[in-house]
């Protein structure tokens, strides 16, 4: 007999690995600061990494159990492992040697 056919027969469901589009992405900011998931380099960066802005995750706080995608805190303590890190989005926008640098960042991914 089919495997697959006798798991359907018993109506035993499949366990299936989530894939990583399915992750929510992480952005830690500092405490006190907020900033807008639509913000157009955020999105800009999302598009260009390939990844939905409605799977944003924005926090104060680093939690062991969950990756930080984008570290935008002013001071990065306690230090966390991230796929991005720059300055806050409101210095970010004024500053062009940190835009550089986020984009050098993406580009060396």
């Amino acid at each position: 007999m089919d495997k697959e056919a006798f798991l359907d027969a018993m109506a035993i469901d499949r366990w299936s690995k989530a894939s990583p589009a399915d992750k929510r992405l992480s952005i830690l900011i500092d405490a006190g600061s907020a900033i807008d998931e639509q913000h157009p380099i955020i999105a800009s960066v999302m598009q260009i990494l390939k990844h939905d802005t409605n799977a944003i995750d924005v926090t104060t706080s680093y939690r062991k159990d969950c990756g930080v995608f984008w570290d935008m805190r002013l001071r990065k303590l306690p230090k966390v492992s991230c796929t991005l890190s720059s300055p806050p989005l409101a210095q970010l926008e004024g500053n062009v040697e940190a835009k550089k640098a986020l984009w050098q960042m993406i580009y060396e991914r």
